[in-house]
């Protein structure tokens, strides 16, 4: 596991790897711009020929590299469908918004350069639409959640040890808004995306 501020080596072909680096530099930009952490805790990248950001801290680095390294395993084993992203209130843990990407890898053919576009895309449309969300005016953590298949197609099971029941983090109806982003289809992969935030 790697414990450096640089993303994990997801660079084998296959949609499964091809979701994780989108879900590694989407992640981080949430962080970055709904300030989970200050801006001088991320060092900018260039990425799908656009300026990125990565987290600096090393003990976040090393959770999310564990964190996605075994979302990459049970990508591959068709054992889950969804990665919630959620910021919470540090103070009184409220669930302040929730991320949810919905994942679905193809086996068709992989054609980089369009996975490359659709990925650049998808990335700038996430930067361009964060300013529209109620500024967080609170300390705030983060957690990330990986969701398990009603009927995975693997028999290969998660020991307990690597899968666990986890709060849900779900926001009352009646405090919350939501939104639908456009993600990105190929014939590598597929990832819808959906955020649900207090709106009072």
């Amino acid at each position: 596991m790697s414990t450096s501020n640089a993303p994990p080596d997801f660079t084998a072909l296959g949609s499964p790897a091809t979701i994780i680096e989108f879900l590694y530099y989407a992640v981080n930009s949430i962080l970055f711009y709904r300030g989970v952490y200050e801006s001088e805790d991320f060092r900018a990248v260039n990425k799908y020929e656009q300026d990125l950001v990565l987290i600096r801290d090393g003990e976040v680095t090393q959770f999310l590299d564990k964190f996605f390294k075994q979302v990459e395993e049970w990508l591959g084993q068709k054992l889950i469908h969804r990665v919630i992203l959620v910021i919470v209130s540090k103070d009184t843990g409220k669930t302040l918004e929730r991320w949810v990407f919905n994942l679905e890898p193809h086996d068709g053919p992989v054609n980089l350069d369009k996975i490359q576009h659709k990925i650049q895309a998808t990335l700038k449309q996430l930067k361009a639409t964060i300013p529209i969300f109620p500024d967080i005016k609170e300390p705030t953590v983060f957690n990330l959640l990986a969701v398990q298949k009603d009927d995975p197609q693997s028999s290969n099971v998660p020991t307990r040890e690597k899968w666990v029941d986890a709060h849900a983090h779900g926001i009352p109806a009646e405090i919350r808004d939501q939104t639908a982003m456009r993600g990105f289809n190929t014939s590598d992969a597929k990832v819808d995306i959906n955020v649900v935030y207090t709106d009072q």
